[in-house]
C-alpha cells in the first residue's frame, strides 16, 4: 500500500506539475499578448505623436511664412506711406516757395505802383508850385 500511496502521490505531483506547467505556459502566453498589445499601443501612440509633430511643423511653417509676408507687406506699406508723405512735403514746400515768390513779386509791384504814384504826386505838386510861382509873378507884374 505504501507503493500505491507513493504512486498516487507521484501521480498527484505529476498532475500538479503538469497543471503548474500549463498555468505557467498560459501566463507566459498572456504576458506575451500583453507585451505585444502594449508595444502595439506604444507604436500607435508614437505614430500619432509623429503625425501630430509633422502637422505642427507644417502649421509652424505656414504661420512663419504668413508672418514673413505680413512683415513684408507692412514694411512695403510703411515705405509707401513715407514716400507719399515725403512727396506731399516736397509739394507743399514747392507751393510755399511759389506763393512766397508771387507775394514778393506782388509786393514789389505794389511798391513800384506806390513809388510811381508818389512820383506823379510830387511831379503834380511841383507843377502846381511852378504854376503858383508863375501866377504870383504875373500878379506882381500886373498888380
Amino acid at each position: 500500500m505504501e507503493n500505491q500511496t507513493e504512486q498516487s502521490e507521484l501521480h498527484h505531483l505529476e498532475n500538479e506539475n503538469r497543471l503548474l506547467k500549463e498555468g505557467l505556459a498560459a501566463l507566459r502566453k498572456e504576458l506575451e499578448k500583453a507585451r505585444i498589445a502594449k508595444e502595439e499601443h506604444a507604436q500607435a501612440e508614437l505614430a500619432s505623436a509623429s503625425n501630430e509633430i509633422t502637422q505642427l511643423k507644417g502649421t509652424i511653417a505656414v504661420l512663419r511664412e504668413e508672418m514673413v509676408q505680413i512683415r513684408y507687406e507692412k514694411a512695403e506699406r510703411t515705405q509707401n506711406e513715407l514716400s507719399a508723405a515725403r512727396n506731399e512735403i516736397d509739394q507743399l514746400k514747392a507751393d510755399l516757395t511759389a506763393l512766397r515768390e508771387k507775394m514778393e513779386l506782388l509786393l514789389a509791384e505794389h511798391e513800384d505802383e506806390c513809388q510811381k504814384m508818389r512820383q506823379a504826386a510830387n511831379d503834380e505838386m511841383n507843377q502846381l508850385k511852378q504854376t503858383i510861382i508863375k501866377l504870383r509873378g504875373q500878379l506882381k507884374k500886373n498888380g
